[in-house]
């Protein structure tokens, strides 16, 4: 089942381009997912304040038009089916972002897995956890998420204190400000490329 919400970037989602930032895409995007949870009644934050959390572990976000207008974008997302031989702990999820023409801005797709916050542990993900969401065999990725690999030497290297602030509800780094760190360490004259 796809679920679609309309989303406006806020203020603080716009980058100094005046462009939708990295950052202010994966708000609107987990926006979505976030509503589709509530949706379906798997709240996303009450299940972490009981103990059980969805961790979002990887993505893989393609960028086909960046957003820039003060404009509403629709963002669409699904449950893909669960593929034998997956594990029943890990979910993927997908997404496609449009602008209010209907053109397609972003696709993304992203990995989850369900996590007990007790013991560090996942927790299996049951038929009926998956039934609610009706999964789509859709996936808008040819070369689905996937873990990067540790490159064997680096250029250069930035120091990036974690703030209290990027702590989310689960206790871990949010995913979003992983890509401000990223931006950060970028050589400046990547960076103002942008």
């Amino acid at each position: 089942m796809k679920y679609e919400i309309k989303i406006r970037p806020r203020l603080d989602d716009y980058n100094r381009n005046g462009k939708i930032s990295m950052e202010g895409i994966m708000h609107m995007i987990g926006t979505a997912g976030q509503h589709h949870a509530d949706s379906v009644k798997d709240g996303v934050v009450e299940g972490s304040l009981s103990g059980i959390a969805w961790i979002l572990t990887e993505w893989n976000i393609k960028i086909l038009k960046r957003p820039e207008n003060d404009e509403e974008y629709t963002v669409a997302t699904w449950a893909r089916s669960q593929r034998a031989g997956v594990p029943t702990s890990i979910v993927a999820r997908d997404f496609v972002m449009k602008d209010e023409s209907g053109e397609e801005c972003v696709l993304a797709s992203s990995k989850f897995v369900l996590m007990n916050l007790a013991t560090g542990r996942l927790a299996r993900i049951t038929p009926k956890m998956m039934e609610v969401y009706g999964p789509e065999e859709e996936s808008v990725m040819q070369t689905p998420a996937g873990k990067l690999r540790m490159p064997e030497q680096y250029d250069s290297e930035v120091n990036i204190p974690k703030l209290r602030e990027d702590i989310d509800f689960n206790g871990h780094v949010h995913n979003s400000r992983y890509m401000s760190y990223a931006l950060e360490a970028l050589p400046h004259d990547v960076y103002r490329a942008d």
